[in-house]
């Protein structure tokens, strides 16, 4: 009967042994002790991570990257003509006849030799830090040639990129401009990133100071005439900027009457701009009546000639300067005949 009984008890006891471990294996036992288990989240511990509310989970914090300008790379260089500070619905350069309505070209110097003509298109880098501000479908490219620069003396490898801006599409704010290019026949490659901001029409301003300009007419074909008009072109214009509370002008007339052979005019500069003028007699500006002006200058800060450029260019670094030119022959003598 004893043996009876410690059989029957060793039974139960190898059945108890077995549940126990069936229990650790297959999870029945308490759920805080199965990670497989979801604990449900307590609301009122700011600090649990898998509360979806919380500012602090360090699962769905992405860190923002980090953009600095780069304006040179490998010999590539951002120019520094270039307008960083954009104006919506306006270009720059201005010009009509080669700049498109509502666009910024940017030039990159690339630094590239005679053997880099192509561009290898799948690494073509040309992106924007906010989206908000410069929307990538805004941006696009167009290489120049050497030979598009200096004629026909020169060669097809890829001196310069121009990156086009379409400020149609761009809203007020700041982004970082990534462009990064690669050359197919070399190795060369680069990218640079420039901070671009966005204005609205009228809130970029720019500085003047009074200036004088004199024109000697004493020895010119137009020695007995009284009555001039100098036409002046702002060179490096910018749509959209103001001046002293008004919208900047891209040319703009100014009439003045000759006082012992000589006309003096005083007009308000846009600081470290180009002007190029043209001298024309009467009242009114008269293209067909325009005279020859000298690259010769008595005082001021220059009327000269840039590089290889025919046009001369009216600048001042001081304020309250005069530059003295003198007038020559007429430009179309032709047209004065016929008078």
């Amino acid at each position: 009967m004893k043996k009876a009984l410690l059989a029957i008890l060793g039974v139960l006891c190898a059945a108890t042994i077995g549940l126990s471990v069936l229990s650790a294996c297959g999870g029945g036992g308490d759920p805080k002790d199965d990670p497989t288990t979801e604990t449900p989240s307590d609301p009122t511990n700011p600090s649990d991570p898998s509360d979806p509310e919380n500012p602090e989970d360090p699962g769905t914090d992405t860190p923002e990257p980090v953009y600095e300008e780069v304006l040179a790379d490998s010999g590539a260089t951002f120019s520094s003509d270039n307008m960083k500070t954009v104006i919506e619905d306006a270009r720059y350069p201005y010009d009509s006849g080669f700049t498109d309505e509502h666009t910024y070209i940017f030039t990159i110097d690339t630094g590239w030799s005679n053997s880099d003509n192509s561009i290898r298109e799948r690494y073509v880098v040309l992106t924007s830090s906010n989206e908000d501000v410069i929307p990538e479908d805004a941006l696009s490219y167009e290489t120049v040639t050497n030979m598009q620069i200096v004629g026909q003396r020169g060669d097809n490898h890829i001196q310069q990129i121009k990156i086009m801006l379409d400020t149609s599409k761009v809203s007020e704010g700041s982004a970082y401009v990534t462009m990064g290019f690669a050359s197919s026949n070399t190795s060369r490659s680069f990218e640079l990133c420039a901070k671009l901001t966005v204005v609205a029409q009228g809130e970029y301003k720019v500085e003047t100071m009074s200036e004088n300009l004199e024109i000697d007419v004493r020895w010119s074909d137009a020695s007995d005439v009284t009555d001039f008009t100098v036409r002046f072109w702002d060179e490096d214009y910018i749509e959209g900027a103001t001046a002293n509370g008004e919208a900047c002008e891209y040319w703009f007339d100014k009439s003045a009457t000759a006082e012992n052979g000589k006309i003096s005019i005083t007009f308000d500069y846009v600081i470290g701009h180009r002007y190029s003028i043209t001298l024309t007699t009467g009242a009114e500006y008269d293209v067909y009546s325009a005279l020859e002006l000298s690259n010769s200058v008595r005082g001021g800060n220059g009327y000269y000639k840039e590089d290889d450029d025919t046009s001369a260019y009216l600048v001042y670094k001081d304020p309250e300067k005069t530059v003295e030119i003198e007038a020559g022959d007429w430009l179309y003598p032709d047209k004065q005949e016929e008078k």
